[in-house]
């Protein structure tokens, strides 16, 4: 349980840090007071780590085991990146449509998505995996 606590802690952290890098890529984000829009980037990495959780359960259910990351099987970590980035992009159409938020011009898009958070939920969960597949490895014995 405290590797588990311990990835979705660093979880956290990186995608606060994602948010905060790309908030001025957003408005109102941008004329907010720097408290407040660090609230909403803290508010925006917990929603991360959420949606981190349900891809990785999605992936677990296929893999029917939750330490699929160990293994080298494609399909769970398919699923993974694919159920991140299917969500991200809802959330996205979803908020730009009711107004949530808007991009700022200097942010890139594809297909009228901002390219931060898509590229956030590769970068970000690349880098997720990498930590878990090291501290989920299988302890060595002794010699």
């Amino acid at each position: 349980m405290r590797r588990v606590s311990a990835i979705a802690l660093a979880a956290y952290a990186l995608h606060f840090a994602w948010e905060m890098g790309q908030a001025s890529l957003f408005t109102p984000m941008d004329r907010l007071p720097f408290w407040q829009a660090t609230g909403w980037c803290a508010r925006a990495a917990g929603w991360d780590v959420v949606i981190g959780a349900a891809a990785y359960l999605a992936a677990t259910v296929a893999a029917r085991r939750f330490l699929w990351i160990r293994q080298r099987a494609r399909l769970p970590f398919a699923i993974y990146f694919a159920v991140g980035l299917g969500i991200t992009i809802v959330i996205e159409r979803w908020a730009v449509s009711v107004g949530r938020w808007q991009y700022h011009e200097a942010m890139p898009t594809i297909a009228g998505i901002g390219l931060s958070p898509l590229l956030q939920w590769i970068v970000v969960p690349a880098a997720i995996i990498a930590l878990a597949r090291w501290l989920m490895r299988p302890a060595r014995a002794s010699q």
